[in-house]
């Protein structure tokens, strides 16, 4: 018998909406219908059938579609393990299973079940209409539709780059649409047909033969069918826990979906006034039907509590009526919730040791994303909610679309309690997590109102910050558990515990080994690596090697298998789908790849002391020592050349909350009108997040080809939502900034109101990490906000070697840099540090020499400056003119160098300190 329990038919509700648009996916690789029986679901009028992806949609549920070249018997029985474990919402009803909700969205009316319309009403409300047609209106649409999807195809569209209709500045009667007028750019504004991976890029053409689409589609959904196998061998292989399976098989579903739906527009065309037009096509099938899942199940929630929606019967027009209304009641509650003082947690360590910094900043980051995952999930078990409620999570932040029933404020109230209770041991009160609520009615998701619905919300947080959490002292009892112990070396702030690493406590050491695991490549005697994690909640667990407390009754666990009797993610970076759900981290930290590398000669400067303690063996992860001597190059003569310096770079993008907040506006007589919905945002969030958590760790992992940098040796200390922070050898970190903005560009389809800016600063391996992230934030801060008449209007720049400068200037002082270094080849004998510093003092003269002197007192050292060109010439002639091995390299080589001078003054310090520094002889 079916579990019939409140939970598991709210996750019947969730995946029906998760793949009720599961038919255009199908409808688009070329197949046909061929049986009358086969249009069940679609809407037919005297022209034909109109929605024909619905009756796709239902074949799918039924197992008569074939996959490509995929085994369609396997992959009917990934139908029997997976989707007909969902139970029908009421029993033994085939109106209410899975299949018939999914499939019925377009076909829906009067003598429909109730919950049928909370899909097709999901479905509107995810597609953010403003309005229900009228049943003459509906009618005419479809025999429309019928009529367009008779002459002619939309399958070959590609979807548009989401970046690429980003906009900060409005103009007048800008409208959003498919061709490339007033964009940002005209070239990479479309996604292929292509399963999401790191490397992936937008590409020019908006469409392709359809021909090639079809194969295109065909490739996907063999993936896709081996997917469904994958999920039904490991998922559908739990027969205790009912729900955990069902809330398993869905996350692996959505993953899947994401996988190989990611880049399948949602809409390729609307309908107004009577026609057919394009539309702006950058919301994805996936990203469609997460948000209508997430709609469908709140909405159920709110009418099965109001309404007892799970006893109703097919015709009740009352219930119906009830369902479509949007503006009587208010149906649904956003609830956000935010780690606030992440920096001040990640970096905030007040004790004298710098044992183990690498790893508790590590583990301090991904504690960050642990904890704000485990919150959304306590919420929605408190609430007795599926997972599909969370509809963001990224940055320390999540929302989740929750009904606005009876029990919610008490249930938020409980887990926001339990999760500060926890900080205020934590960190003394000085990180809390945020909570707030906003509920509203249905009508608000439309576009047009969407974004002011998320500016109250925003505004709802704020408000909530300012609200006091805790109401226990802070210090009680914490002289008495004191207990003659001494402070913890690392954190200074708890009393610690003797241990063989020192006085540590047992916060810190926790932190510790959870930041060992994360970069731990394989456990103890040779077992296989633990490539899964699970969220838990359990009243008897206890903290193991491999499980971490999270707060209350929540844990954290890593598995070398998954878990079945909890939500289970996998990890690893391999392409292969696991059958569970995929979550993206930013976790890759160099290693030793060859036994005995240790041993080559850019590593025997480093002190035996540095490495007291210190295992080195293939696999290991490398110490900071190590990754600064990757900065040094061996020259002929086997002498080396270089600075053994860290390069320590913090990033993030700009403006993020005006992206959000009015990033898909446009101008109608004269006013700002949005068009955002929760999918559009929800596709935003996903796609800026997995720049960081999927594009980087990628690069940073792979080999390079000919011409590329290898960045193996860069350390991440955490990437995600939109920042980073990262640890390499000096001239790596150097390069690695320049590529970071390039990408990011390229990802952004060129739209010139997306940019990031960056701090970089060069460091010594023994400085403490904190004191490099505090440095590395104050250049950061400099790009950002810069000093003088232009204070608070730079950004989209980077700050290094003391100096400030957009990309632009970056990426051609750079070049002026690598010219630099080719003409110095040219010389007989080496030119002599002497001469590069005295460029670097010109550089800085010429600077001073643009800014006439305002006191009397300024006029002597203006005056010297101003030399510089007298100077310049001089040693030149010495220096250049005299070792040139051709004369025409004589005037070319001073005309260079004045020029450069000439225009970027003390800009020329960022390619100069760096060829100083790339050719210090050891």
């Amino acid at each position: 018998m079916s579990d019939t329990s409140p939970l598991s038919r709210a996750y019947t509700i969730a995946t029906a909406g998760l793949l009720h648009d599961i038919g255009k996916f199908l409808q688009r690789s070329g197949k046909k219908l061929l049986k009358a029986d086969d249009y069940n679901y679609a809407y037919g009028t005297k022209h034909g059938y109109g929605h024909v992806h619905a009756a796709f949609t239902g074949l799918f549920f039924d197992g008569k579609f074939t996959f490509g070249s995929a085994d369609n018997q396997e992959i009917k029985a990934s139908y029997d393990g997976v989707l007909q474990a969902f139970p029908s919402v009421v029993q033994h009803d085939k109106e209410t299973s899975m299949a018939n909700l999914a499939a019925s969205h377009h076909k829906v009316g009067d003598q429909s079940h109730p919950l049928q319309w909370i899909i097709a009403e999901a479905d509107r409300l995810a597609s953010g209409f403003e309005r229900d047609r009228s049943e003459e209106q509906y009618n005419a649409y479809a025999q429309a539709l019928a009529k367009e999807e008779q002459k002619s195809k939309h399958s070959n569209t590609h979807m548009r780059n989401i970046f690429a209709d980003i906009k900060l500045s409005a103009k007048e009667d800008q409208q959003p649409s498919d061709d490339n007028s007033n964009k940002p750019t005209e070239k990479a504004l479309h996604y292929p047909f292509a399963p999401l991976e790191p490397s992936i890029l937008p590409i020019n053409n908006s469409t392709v033969e359809e021909s090639q689409a079809a194969k295109d589609y065909t490739r996907l959904l063999t993936g896709f069918a081996e997917g469904l196998t994958a999920i039904a061998r490991r998922v559908g292989a739990n027969k205790n826990d009912k729900s955990s399976s069902l809330a398993n098989a869905y996350l692996a579903l959505a993953s899947l979906m994401e996988r190989y739906c990611w880049s399948i527009p949602s809409a390729t065309v609307s309908y107004e006034n009577g026609k057919f037009t394009p539309t702006p096509t950058n919301i994805s099938l996936y990203d469609h039907s997460r948000a209508t899942s997430a709609i469908a199940t709140a909405l159920y929630a709110w009418h099965r509590e109001k309404d007892d929606i799970d006893h109703a019967k097919a015709g009740n027009l009352t219930l119906i009526s009830s369902v479509k209304d949007r503006s009587k009641e208010q149906k649904f509650c956003f609830i956000q919730g935010d780690f606030s003082g992440i920096q001040h947690f990640i970096f905030d360590a007040g004790g004298e040791s710098n044992k183990f910094a690498a790893k508790i900043l590590r583990a301090k980051s991904f504690y960050v994303s642990m904890a704000t995952e485990a919150a959304a999930h306590a919420i929605c078990h408190e609430l007795n909610l599926p997972l599909s409620s969370i509809i963001m999570n990224a940055g320390g932040k999540f929302t989740i679309l929750a009904a606005n029933t009876s029990d919610l404020q008490a249930a938020v109230g409980r887990v926001k309690t339990t999760i500060n209770e926890h900080f205020h041991k934590l960190t003394f009160g000085q990180t809390r997590f945020n909570i707030a609520t906003l509920c509203f009615q249905p009508e608000r998701l439309v576009m047009r109102e969407y974004a002011l619905l998320m500016g109250d919300l925003a505004h709802a947080l704020e408000c909530e910050k300012l609200r006091p959490q805790i109401s226990e002292p802070v210090f009680k009892e914490y002289l008495s558990s004191r207990k003659s112990r001494e402070l913890c070396t690392i954190c200074g702030k708890h009393w610690g515990d003797e241990t063989k690493y020192g006085t540590i406590c047992p916060h810190c050491n926790r932190f510790r080994r959870l930041g060992e695991a994360l970069v731990s490549e394989e456990v103890k005697d040779g077992e296989a690596r633990r490539n899964y994690f699970h969220i838990q909640y359990s009243e008897d667990q206890k903290e193991g090697d491999w499980t971490y407390p999270l707060f209350g009754q929540w844990h954290l666990a890593f598995g070398k298998s998954p878990d079945l009797s909890a939500p289970t993610y996998n990890i690893d970076r391999q392409s292969t789908f696991s059958g569970f759900a995929h979550k993206h981290l930013a976790n890759y930290v160099p290693r030793w790849r060859n036994d005995g590398e240790w041993d080559e000669l850019r590593y025997k400067g480093i002190s035996k002391e540095r490495l007291e303690g210190i295992e080195l063996n293939v696999n290991a992860t490398k110490t900071f020592a190590h990754i600064g001597a990757d900065a040094l190059h061996e020259e002929e003569n086997g002498k080396l050349r270089g600075v053994a310096h860290l390069g320590v770079l913090k990033a993030d993008v700009d403006h993020l909350g005006q992206i959000f907040s009015r990033g898909f506006t446009v101008k109608e007589n004269g006013k700002d009108i949005s068009y955002a919905n929760m999918s559009r945002m929800s596709m935003l969030s996903r796609m800026l997040d997995y720049f960081f958590t999927g594009w980087l760790p990628w690069r940073l992992a792979k080999k390079p080809a000919e011409g590329e940098v290898d960045y193996r040796s860069v350390y991440t200390v955490f990437a995600g939502g939109d920042d980073l922070f990262l640890i390499g050898p000096w001239n790596r970190i150097v390069d690695l900034a320049g590529e970071i903005d390039q990408h990011l560009r390229q990802y952004t389809g060129g739209n010139p109101d997306i940019h990031l800016s960056a701090g970089i600063v060069l460091r010594k391996a023994a400085i403490p990490v904190r004191e490099m992230a505090r440095d590395a934030e104050e250049a950061l801060d400099a790009a950002k906000h810069g000093e003088g008449p232009e204070a608070g209007k730079n950004r989209n720049r980077i700050t290094v070697f003391g100096q400030t400068v957009t990309w632009e200037e970056y990426k051609e002082l750079m070049r002026s840099g690598d010219a630099l270094k080719q003409r110095t080849q040219t010389m007989e004998s080496e030119l002599s540090t002497q001469y590069l510093y005295g460029l670097l003092k010109f550089s800085q003269d010429a600077a001073t020499a643009t800014t006439f002197p305002e006191s009397p007192e300024e006029v002597n050292a203006w005056m010297e400056a101003a030399k510089w060109r007298a100077r310049l010439k001089y040693r030149h002639q010495r220096y250049f003119v005299e070792k040139s091995k051709k004369e025409e390299t004589k005037l070319e080589a001073m005309e260079f160098v004045f020029k450069d001078i000439q225009e970027k003054t003390s800009k020329m310090s960022i390619p100069l300190s760096r060829l100083l520094y790339d050719r210090r002889r050891r």
